[in-house]
C-alpha cells in the first residue's frame, strides 16, 4: 500500500446522520483555475452548492431556481432542478451532451437573511465577473459566507416569525 492509498490520506467521511459535504473534494481542478474552465462535474458541483446555501437560508424554492440557473447560465451549462423545502435534486448539462446530477439534503433550515443577502449579492457579482474568477477565490468565498452567524439568538428569531 503506497502513501497515497494509506487510510490516513483518506478524505475524512463523517460520522453524524446528516453528512457534512465536503465541497473541496468535488473539485480537482488546482485553485488558480479559472472558474469557466473547470469540469462539468465541478460546475454541477457549485452549482449545487450555491443552491443548498441559499436554502438553508431559508429562501423559497423561486429564488434558489433562480440563483442556480444564473450561476448555470453563467458557466455555460443547463440546469434542471427539482427544489423542497429541505432537498434540492438536479441535472446539470454541457454543450457536449454531458450530464452530471445530485442530490442534496439539509438536515434543518433557518432563517438568516444577512447570509441570504450575501449569497444573493454573490450570485450577482458571479454573473457578471466570473471570468476573471478562480475556483480557490470562489470557495474561499463561499466558506466565508457559510461561516456567517445570524444577528439574532434563535429564540428572538424564533418569537419574531411567530409574530409576523
Amino acid at each position: 500500500m503506497t502513501d497515497e492509498q494509506s487510510p490516513a490520506s483518506y478524505p475524512k467521511i463523517s460520522s453524524k446522520h446528516h453528512m457534512k459535504i465536503h465541497w473541496k473534494q468535488f473539485f480537482k481542478s488546482p485553485d488558480d483555475t479559472l472558474v469557466k474552465d473547470i469540469t462539468l462535474v465541478e460546475k454541477g458541483s457549485l452549482v449545487g452548492r450555491i443552491g443548498i446555501m441559499l436554502l438553508q437560508c431559508g429562501t423559497g424554492a423561486w429564488r434558489v431556481r433562480d440563483s442556480m440557473n444564473t450561476i448555470a447560465r453563467a458557466l455555460k451549462i443547463t440546469c434542471s432542478a427539482d427544489i423542497g423545502l429541505v432537498t434540492i435534486s438536479y441535472t446539470c448539462f454541457d454543450v457536449d451532451n454531458k450530464s452530471y446530477s445530485q442530490t442534496l439534503s439539509l438536515p434543518t433550515t433557518e432563517v438568516n437573511m444577512n447570509k441570504l443577502n450575501e449569497m444573493e449579492e454573490f450570485v450577482r457579482k458571479f454573473e457578471t465577473e466570473n471570468d476573471y474568477w478562480t475556483i480557490g477565490a470562489v470557495h474561499h468565498k463561499l466558506n466565508q459566507i457559510e461561516r456567517h452567524t445570524q444577528n439574532y439568538p434563535l429564540i428572538i428569531s424564533a418569537l419574531s416569525a411567530g409574530l409576523a
